[in-house]
């Protein structure tokens, strides 16, 4: 089954909120699983909230999020969400410090968030892998379990 008919699977088709199970490529380091993990995740935002296969992240209200993560949870799969301010998020260094003048901080965020997991061992836990997201003016953190 490929990723698209998978999240179709699990955030669409499933109306009366079923548990799913699927298996994944057991070649798949953990760094591999998470990172497809997060992408079932956006794909099944950008479904359930996008438009035209695009979706404006500061559009995506805590309750959207909170839903998409209720669907994979029936995929068993658990997303964990955590959210900081901007404030906070600098003074734990969870937001790189430099001039976000030229790069929105949006982007510099997503960048230093992929450059990070790249630079992490493949076989750490899943929950390890943290994707970091700059939405509405507070950094979003989600992670990824198999339940």
């Amino acid at each position: 089954m490929s990723i698209d008919s998978l999240v179709e699977a699990i955030f669409i088709k499933n109306n009366f909120d079923n548990e799913i199970r699927f298996e994944v490529d057991c070649n798949m380091n953990n760094k591999q699983l998470a990172q497809f993990l997060h992408s079932l995740f956006i794909k099944g935002l950008i479904l359930m909230y996008g438009k035209n296969n695009q979706l404006v992240l500061n559009s995506l209200t805590m309750d959207q999020i909170e839903r998409a993560r209720q669907k994979l949870k029936l995929a068993h799969v658990k997303a964990r969400v955590s959210l900081y301010d901007k404030e906070t998020a600098f003074d734990l260094n969870l937001i790189p410090e430099n001039d976000h003048t030229t790069i929105p901080l949006e982007i510099s965020i997503m960048k230093y968030n992929n450059d990070e997991i790249n630079k992490q061992q493949d076989n750490l836990l899943t929950k390890e892998f943290v994707f970091k997201k700059y939405i509405n003016g507070n950094l979003v953190c989600i992670s990824f379990e198999i339940i």
